[in-house]
């Protein structure tokens, strides 16, 4: 991820502006999965990374091996690469008992953080609720965490 990060960062103004904007707060796999998901010419541009791909393929790999390890950041990445893949995630973080403790504790025992407020956000996305992740997201922002995007 962090190759395909920064080579369409090099490439694509949009998605430069996003790096440059939470470049200490977000790390480069959480800003590939939200340019995925808010930018168009970012979309195309990651979607044509070789880099990109194959970590996509690893990455799915990884989790067929290892179900339980797969949570919002997973849905968020295959949503627009591979939305079947994304559908089973989703199916996985609604019905795994697992899945549901663990979100839980990560909430509990993780500070307000970047990448801990996109995946709260994904997460509801995902199990079709987003009130939860937009209020991760509203507390980023008062605490004064820089964010890809405004939240909105």
């Amino acid at each position: 991820m962090f190759r395909a990060d920064r080579d369409v960062a090099k490439k694509n103004k949009s998605y430069r502006a996003m790096v440059d904007r939470c470049r200490r707060s977000v790390t480069s796999g959480y800003r590939v999965a939200t340019a995925l998901s808010r930018d168009a010419s970012s979309r195309v541009d990651l979607l044509e990374n070789a880099d990109f791909q194959r970590a996509l393929q690893l990455i799915k790999e990884s989790a067929e091996k290892s179900p339980d390890s797969r949570g919002s950041w997973h849905w968020a990445l295959f949503q627009h690469a591979d939305p079947a893949e994304a559908k089973k995630i989703a199916q996985y973080m609604k019905t795994s008992e697992y899945a549901q403790l663990n979100r839980g504790a990560a909430r509990l025992f993780t500070s307000i953080n970047g990448n801990t407020a996109l995946s709260t956000f994904w997460e509801g996305q995902a199990l079709g609720d987003e009130t939860e992740g937009r209020a991760a997201l509203d507390r980023c922002k008062a605490k004064g965490v820089p964010l890809p995007f405004d939240g909105k």
